[in-house]
């Protein structure tokens, strides 16, 4: 039988689990999606957005688990309290006339129509190098001030711009 070592902390709109163990790892995997389980190294703390979520001492499913319930809370902002020396950021300014707003659009357009488009395949349509489309996504990211995920994986970046132009209905979308 495995043995395993955690704790678990709710948060207010994520959980957290910390790998008590000194030796072995844990594998943190979503109940929809068991086959791509998170690795947890030994006494690393990690934050889950999961409403349900099995932690296990092996990738395997079968062996000895837990299962972790998480309410699905959507992040409400608490109510605030308007100082009047203090101004809210607005959104940053977008230049249409600029390079990175081509790249911005190129992007958004592409991904309507079909998969993640690549750096190669913006660059092609707009005439520049693959490397300046990634420095015109770096530029954004860094722009709108996007957070790097706890977890990141290949083309975080463009997933996590797009979801923030559609969010916040940036770019018109046909």
């Amino acid at each position: 039988m495995a043995y395993f070592r955690a704790v678990v902390t709710s948060g207010p709109s994520v959980w957290w689990i910390t790998n008590a163990s000194e030796h072995d790892p844990l594998f943190v995997a979503d109940v929809d999606r068991p086959d791509d389980p998170v690795e947890i190294r030994p006494g690393v703390r990690l934050p889950f957005g999961l409403d349900m979520a099995t932690v296990s001492p092996t990738r395997e499913s079968g062996s000895a688990a837990v299962t972790v319930f998480a309410p699905m809370v959507e992040a409400a902002w608490p109510p605030v309290r308007h100082c009047p020396a203090i101004v809210r950021p607005r959104e940053p300014e977008l230049d249409p006339e600029a390079r990175y707003f081509a790249v911005l659009a190129e992007l958004c357009a592409a991904q309507v129509e079909g998969p993640m488009p690549t750096s190669a395949a913006i660059a092609a349509r707009l005439d520049l190098s693959p490397r300046a489309v990634d420095a015109h996504i770096d530029y954004l990211v860094k722009k709108f001030g996007i957070p790097a995920p706890a977890t990141r994986s290949t083309g975080w970046k463009r997933t996590a711009l797009l979801a923030h132009v559609r969010r916040r209905r940036l770019v018109a979308t046909s």
